[in-house]
């Protein structure tokens, strides 16, 4: 127990470690099963993410960044056509601050792997059409 707490001062630790340590156990393996569901909800999905910068495992390879759900998002580093949106030019590498539509094809219990569909002028920009978006070429690709 940390010292000057009133667990420490009023309560005697009688757990054995081994309870301790299973118990530790069983959390973790409940957080990973749930993170692992709802990641899995995302794929096939689109959504917007806020381009951070490189991936640390294949930086000039993959990009990283946040969709709006706080997931954590990597993609190529590939050029990105504006085709749902107008403004920039189209067929650039996304840099970060902008904001890029992902397809959604692979998850694990802490992070999403998709394809940049298209970039969004802001936060606020409509999703591209399901229908384009599952057949656009960034995609077909795969």
């Amino acid at each position: 127990m940390r010292e000057k707490t009133h667990a420490h001062r009023n309560y005697v630790d009688d757990v054995p470690a081994d309870v301790k340590q299973r118990r530790l156990s069983e959390i973790i393996n409940t957080f990973q099963r749930i993170a692992t569901e709802k990641s899995a909800n995302l794929v096939g999905t689109l959504q917007l993410v806020l381009v951070e910068g490189s991936s640390r495992r294949a930086p000039g390879q993959d990009l990283a960044g946040r969709a709006d759900c706080g997931r954590r998002v990597f993609f190529s580093a590939v050029p990105v056509d504006q085709e749902w949106s107008a403004g920039a030019s189209a067929g650039t590498v996304p840099v970060p601050g902008d904001y890029v539509w992902v397809f959604i094809q692979h998850s694990t219990s802490q992070s999403l792997r998709g394809r940049a569909v298209a970039r969004a002028a802001s936060l606020n920009s409509p999703a591209p059409a399901a229908d384009r978006a599952s057949t656009s070429p960034a995609v077909a690709a795969v």
